[in-house]
């Protein structure tokens, strides 16, 4: 699974926004996303983006479908602006049902069923309907599975990688 948190648009045509390594905004098309998880195993790709999963033109495509298209088994994206709020919950929900053992479609529909129905009912996700699964027909299914717990990894065993520099954007 990767897991993408940023801004997204759905101009034609649709890119994410990540930052340079200088902070500044850097705009991202699906094909140099596709590029760089191009040669791994990745079989859920999350696109925590407003707009992700949308498109305001009729010739193109979303960002999550040209993703679909150029070879991602499965991602999930937002169909609309969702709320930094409606979308931690909603990833924290759907993982905790990915790690028992929940198939991609199952986990997602259950995410957004505690969304609409939280335990606390002052805590309603007003968003719970903005993720969005597109599959090919080789997606989805179960990911995680066995029984053994893993051990939790701290903030800084990640990455940080930059998409181009001003003079050669992406």
């Amino acid at each position: 699974i990767v897991h993408w948190s940023c801004h997204g648009t759905n101009d034609s045509p649709p890119r994410l926004v990540l930052e340079n390594e200088v902070g500044a905004a850097q705009y991202v098309a699906a094909r140099a996303v596709a590029q760089s998880l191009r040669g791994n195993d990745t079989r859920l790709l999350v696109l925590s983006a407003c707009h992700s999963a949308d498109s305001q033109h009729e010739d193109t495509q979303s960002i999550s479908s040209e993703l679909i298209l150029s070879g991602m088994p499965a991602v999930i994206g937002m169909s609309g602006a969702i709320s930094d709020t409606d979308a931690s919950g909603f990833t924290a929900n759907l993982y905790q049902n990915l790690s028992a053992g929940q198939s991609v479609e199952m986990a997602l529909a259950g995410a957004r069923e505690t969304a609409v129905n939280p335990v606390d009912k002052n805590e309603v996700a007003y968003d719970w309907h903005l993720p969005r699964l597109i599959l090919r027909k080789d997606g989805g299914g179960v990911i995680a599975s066995g029984s053994q717990s893993r051990n939790p990894l701290l903030t800084q065993h990640g990455s940080k990688e930059s998409f181009g520099d001003k003079a050669n954007p992406v």
